[in-house]
C-alpha cells in the first residue's frame, strides 16, 4: 500500500468519523459531554470499568462501608486503550481513540485484502461495505429478519466490543495470510499469535475459540502435516502458549483474586455434563436447519469455483473458508473442554457474522472476477461507495435527531 492510497485510507477514515460526531454535537450541543460519552458507548457499564482501569483500581466498591473487595473482572485487554486514552486526554480520549480504531479498522482490512490479490480500489471498497453494514441494515429496516442484526456483530463502533475486541482477530487474520505454503513460522509470528491469543481471551473470548481453531487447522495446511516434523510442532505450540502465558498473567492474577458474586451477576455458569449436553444439541439444530445448511452450500460452492480460478491468492481462500468452518467447530470444542461459559448467544451471532463476512468477500471477489473491464469496475463501484457513505451518514444523522428529541423530553 503506498503512501496515496493510505492518505485516501486517512481522510475516508476522518470522514466516517466526523460525520457521526458532527450531528451528535449539532443536535446536542448543550447535553453534558460526559453524558454523550457514556450513552455513545451504548454498553455504558463500561465507563466504569475504563474509569477504574485507568485509575488501577481493580475492586472498587462505591460504598465506603464496603472495604477490603475482591477483584472484578475486568477484560483489560478489551479497554486498556481507552483507559490509557481516558487517563492522558480525559474524556476527549474516546472520540481520539475511536478514530484511531476506524484508521485501524481500515488499514488492516485492506491490507489483507491486498494480501489476497485484491487490488487497492476494490480493497477500499470491501472494507467500506463491511464497515458500512450497520447503517444499511438500520436504514433498510432488515432488523426485523431473524439474524440480520448479528451480522452487525463483525464491526461496529461500539465500545469495546467490537471497536476493539474486533481488531485483534482481524490482525490475527492478516499475520496468517502473508505466510506463503511450505513457509515455516517464525519465532516473532508464533510470538505475536501467542499474544493476540491473550489479547483475544482478555477482551472477547468467542474470538480466541474460532482462532485457536483456525491456527491449528492453517497451520498444518501451510507446513503439510507430516509425523516426522512432531517435534517441530510441539516446539512452535510451546512458544505460543508460553508467550500466551506470559501476557496473560495480570488477568490471571485479576481471575484468582475475583469477587465470586460479580461472576454470578453477570451470568457465569458452570458447566456439567448435562448443561453440555444440553448447549450442544441446541447448538446442532442451529446448524442442521435449512438456512444454515442453505449458507454453507452457497460459500463452498464459491470456495471450490476460486480455488478452481485461481485468480487470487489460494492460501487466503482457504484460510477464509477456514475461518468460516471455525466459526462453528470452536464453539462445540469450547462447550466441550470449558468448565464455565457466560453469554453463549455471542458465538452464535459471531458464527452469523463471519458466515457472512466470508460469503460477502467470495461473492465480491466472484464479482471482480467477471467485470474485468477496470474503468466499468471502478465506475460501478465508485458509485456504490458513494451511496454507502450516504447510508451511513444518514444513518447518524437519523440516530442523533431522535436522541435530541428524547434529550428535550427529559
Amino acid at each position: 500500500m503506498n503512501k496515496l492510497y493510505f492518505t485516501k485510507i486517512f481522510f475516508l477514515s476522518l470522514l466516517l468519523f466526523l460525520s457521526k460526531w458532527f450531528f451528535s454535537f449539532y443536535f446536542n450541543f448543550e447535553e453534558n459531554f460526559i453524558t454523550k460519552i457514556i450513552f455513545d458507548l451504548r454498553d455504558w457499564q463500561y465507563f466504569t470499568l475504563i474509569y477504574n482501569f485507568s485509575n488501577l483500581d481493580f475492586n472498587p466498591s462505591y460504598d465506603p462501608e464496603l472495604l477490603n473487595l475482591k477483584y472484578i473482572p475486568i477484560p483489560i485487554n478489551s479497554v486498556i486503550f481507552h483507559s490509557i486514552f481516558l487517563k492522558i486526554f480525559n474524556l476527549y480520549g474516546f472520540l481520539i481513540i475511536e478514530f484511531i480504531f476506524i484508521l485501524l479498522f481500515f488499514y488492516i482490512l485492506i491490507k489483507f485484502f491486498g494480501k489476497l490479490g485484491v487490488n487497492n480500489f476494490e480493497s477500499i471498497f470491501l472494507t467500506l461495505f463491511i464497515f458500512c453494514i450497520p447503517s444499511i441494515i438500520d436504514i433498510l429496516g432488515l432488523y426485523k429478519f431473524t439474524y440480520v442484526s448479528a451480522l452487525k456483530e463483525f464491526y461496529n463502533l461500539r465500545v469495546p466490543r467490537p471497536l476493539v475486541t474486533q481488531i485483534y482477530f482481524l490482525l490475527f487474520l492478516l499475520l496468517l495470510i502473508i505466510k506463503n505454503k511450505n513457509e515455516k513460522f517464525k519465532f516473532w509470528e508464533l510470538s505475536v499469535i501467542g499474544i493476540l491469543f491473550s489479547s483475544m481471551w482478555g477482551s472477547l473470548y468467542y474470538n480466541l475459540a474460532i482462532s485457536g481453531i483456525s491456527f491449528a487447522i492453517y497451520y498444518f495446511y501451510i507446513n503439510n502435516f507430516q509425523i516426522s516434523k512432531v517435534s517441530y510442532y510441539i516446539q512452535d505450540a510451546v512458544i505460543v502458549i508460553i508467550f500466551f502465558i506470559i501476557f496473560s498473567v495480570p488477568l490471571i492474577i485479576i481471575l484468582l483474586n475475583t469477587e465470586p458474586n460479580y461472576l454470578a451477576r453477570v451470568g457465569f455458569i458452570d458447566l456439567d455434563i448435562d448443561k453440555k449436553i444440553i448447549i450442544l444439541k441446541h447448538f446442532f439444530n442451529k446448524l442442521f436447519s435449512l438456512e444454515f445448511l442453505l449458507v454453507f452450500f452457497i460459500l463452498t460452492v464459491f470456495y471450490f469455483y476460486l480455488k478452481k480460478k485461481e485468480i487470487y491468492r489460494k492460501e487466503g481462500v482457504n484460510l477464509l473458508y477456514i475461518i468460516f468452518l471455525s466459526s462453528f467447530i470452536g464453539p462445540i470444542v469450547f462447550v466441550i473442554l470449558s468448565p464455565t461459559i457466560i453469554e453463549i448467544f455471542h458465538f452464535m451471532n459471531l458464527l452469523v457474522a463471519i458466515s457472512f463476512f466470508v460469503l460477502m468477500v467470495f461473492i465480491f471477489l466472484t464479482f471482480f472476477n467477471l467485470i474485468k473491464n477496470i474503468s466499468i469496475n471502478k465506475y460501478i463501484l465508485t458509485l456504490a461507495m458513494g451511496l454507502m457513505i450516504v447510508f451511513y451518514t444518514s444513518n447518524n444523522y437519523i440516530k442523533m435527531k431522535n436522541n435530541s428529541f428524547l434529550y428535550e423530553l427529559c
